[in-house]
């Protein structure tokens, strides 16, 4: 058996991966990724294929699938096949081609691992693309995370090449007599992976032979550090960190921490918030702040950071609105936009700000809604209008809060019940009157 099937053996039986589980492999049609495929079969494996047409370089690109496909169709293996309008994408989310194809590519094999049952996604990436995402990484300034590169296997993707030379590839790949395409596309150094490997990897690995094996020992080093690293700061990091709902808050007292920055950055990194954190440490995070990325942000409240899902703010927008009787439906209990309401008949009269008596005959017409930018309601026992943008101030309610407290209104539009808050002077009954109760929780 040649060692380059033994060590991608090895490789796979780290993973806990065996010739007749589902495997989903990504196949350019290149020299990398043809070898794998080979390596795989010889190996007694039969992964599904995957090939992503990028639509760059013409009539190659479709040549590239073609030789996908009749390979597959030779072997009798699965295959997939899909095509991405990729500048267009690049233009519209203000991004590099390569980075564009980038997330194309990982969307589409990640959904199709996930729609089909894949146990992994195998690429055929090798030393020498490590050693290039190294520099990269440390072009963009991606600290220690970004200094281990690319791991052999995170759970969803393996590389089970990766510490193999481009050289042992080659090697194989012609003592194999494996047909593939060449892109020549790789030649040209406009693009960054491409300049960082003709005019920076190849002039030092001639000049100091090993170099690109060093850099990725360094790698390995590197991912181990980063996960005793990860340990010691999620212990850390759990005496700042609390869950409330589906916010996280973090304690401003995170910032006596000797190395404040690097925990917040250990925190934020999976919310896309990392590059923020000078910002939001270094005083600029005053009450009513906030740091946006593309999934979530940050409020910077009284006594803590508030985290959240973007997609929570577009969900309350949803459920902007909803009558009474809609809502409960005949039933005493209910949930909207994250409140639970319930309602009795007990003519109980301990109550707070959290339940509202009124009256069963006028029960038509109410609905819930978010409130809005100058909302005004009369409180009860007060004179005249307030804004319930004060109301909610006052009350020391955070702005990201806010956003999701509902109002009970009239037919007339009038609001009856800021949830939570205060009632209004409209909801003013006799003495004697009978009524219900309606609670908020």
């Amino acid at each position: 058996m040649h060692h380059l099937e033994i060590h991608v053996r090895q490789a796979l039986e780290r993973a806990g991966l065996y010739p007749e589980q589902s495997l989903l492999l990504a196949c350019s049609g290149g020299k990398d990724s043809m070898v794998l495929l080979n390596v795989l079969l010889s190996l007694g494996y039969k992964p599904s294929v995957a090939h992503v047409n990028f639509c760059l370089r013409g009539e190659d690109s479709d040549a590239d699938a073609q030789h996908v496909l009749h390979y597959c169709a030779e072997k009798n293996l699965e295959f997939y096949y899909q095509e991405f309008d990729t500048e267009a994408e690049a233009d519209s989310h203000k991004e590099s081609i390569q980075m564009a194809a980038r997330r194309l590519r990982y969307q589409w094999l990640f959904g199709l691992m996930e729609e089909k049952g894949f146990v992994r996604v195998l690429t055929a990436h090798h030393e020498r693309d490590q050693a290039e995402t190294l520099l990269l990484n440390l072009m963009r300034g991606s600290g220690p995370k970004g200094l281990q590169g690319m791991l052999e296997d995170d759970g969803r993707l393996l590389r089970p090449m990766l510490r193999e030379s481009y050289d042992e590839v080659s090697n194989y790949a012609r003592q194999e007599g494996i047909r593939f395409r060449e892109d020549r596309s790789n030649a040209e150094i406009k693009y960054r992976r491409n300049f960082i490997r003709h005019t920076l990897l190849a002039p030092w690995e001639e000049r100091f032979p090993g170099t690109v094996h060093q850099m990725n020992r360094s790698a390995e080093i590197m991912a181990e550090v980063n996960g005793f690293l990860k340990q010691q700061m999620d212990t850390i990091c759990l005496g700042y960190v609390s869950q409330k709902g589906l916010q996280m808050q973090i304690e401003y007292s995170l910032r006596q921490e000797p190395f404040a920055r690097l925990l917040m950055r250990h925190l934020l990194t999976p919310f896309g918030l990392q590059d923020q954190v000078p910002f939001i440490l270094d005083g600029e995070s005053r009450p009513g702040a906030m740091f946006s990325s593309e999934t979530h942000r940050l409020l910077a409240d009284r006594a803590f950071w508030i985290l959240e899902a973007k997609d929570l703010a577009a969900r309350r927008e949803e459920n902007s609105l909803v009558s009474l009787k809609t809502l409960f439906n005949g039933k005493n209990e209910a949930e909207w936009n994250g409140f639970q309401f319930s309602w009795t008949e007990v003519q109980d009269k301990n109550y707070g700000n959290d339940a509202i008596r009124l009256n069963p005959g006028q029960l038509d017409g109410l609905y819930f809604r978010t409130w809005r930018e100058g909302d005004k309601m009369h409180p009860f026992g007060m004179k005249g209008k307030k804004k319930l943008s004060d109301l909610l101030i006052d009350a020391g309610i955070n702005r990201l809060d806010k956003e999701k407290i509902p109002v009970l209104c009239n037919e007339k539009g009038e609001i009856l019940w800021l949830v939570g808050v205060r009632s209004s002077e409209l909801l003013r009954l006799p003495e004697n009157a009978v009524y219900i109760v309606l609670r908020a929780e």
